[in-house]
C-alpha cells in the first residue's frame, strides 16, 4: 500500500479516515485520547527516575511521528482522489469493531481515572494512588 491509496478518503465514507486520524492522534499522544496518558505515564516515571535522556528522545520521536501521521491525515482529507478507484466492503462487525475501539479511546483519555479504575477491579488490584494524585 501506497500513501496516495488514501488520497480522497472522506468523500467515500467520512467515518473511516475520521477513525483513522482519531487512531494517528491517539499513538501521537494528542490530548484528549487515551495515548495522551499513556505516554504521560512514560514520560513521568522516565523524568521520575532521572532519565531525562530517554525522555527528551521520546519526546522528539513523538514529534517525528506526528508528522508522519499528518502527511498521512494530509493525503484522507486533503487529496484529490484517484480515478477509478474501487471502494472496499466493510462488513457491518467490522464497522461495530472499529466504533467501539473510537470510542473506547475518547473513553480513555477524557476519563482515565474511571478506566484505570475499571482494571484494577477486573485484575482484583486494590489501587494505592489515584491518576488525580498522579497528574498533580
Amino acid at each position: 500500500m501506497k500513501l496516495d491509496d488514501l488520497n480522497g478518503s472522506i468523500p467515500a465514507l467520512p467515518w473511516r479516515p475520521v477513525l483513522m486520524l482519531v487512531f494517528m492522534l491517539s499513538l501521537a499522544g494528542i490530548p484528549p485520547l487515551a495515548g495522551f496518558w499513556g505516554k504521560y505515564f512514560i514520560f513521568l516515571s522516565l523524568i521520575g527516575s532521572q532519565h531525562y535522556v530517554l525522555a527528551a528522545l521520546g519526546v522528539l520521536y513523538s514529534v517525528f511521528g506526528l508528522y508522519y501521521y499528518l502527511k498521512i491525515a494530509n493525503a484522507m482529507f486533503m487529496r484529490p482522489a484517484e480515478a477509478g478507484e474501487e471502494k472496499l466492503p466493510v462488513s457491518f462487525t467490522m464497522r461495530a469493531g472499529l466504533g467501539l475501539a473510537g470510542l473506547a479511546t475518547l473513553y480513555i483519555g477524557i476519563m482515565p481515572e474511571r478506566f484505570i479504575e475499571l482494571v484494577n477491579w477486573a485484575l482484583g488490584i486494590a489501587q494505592t494512588a489515584s491518576v488525580a494524585k498522579l497528574v498533580r
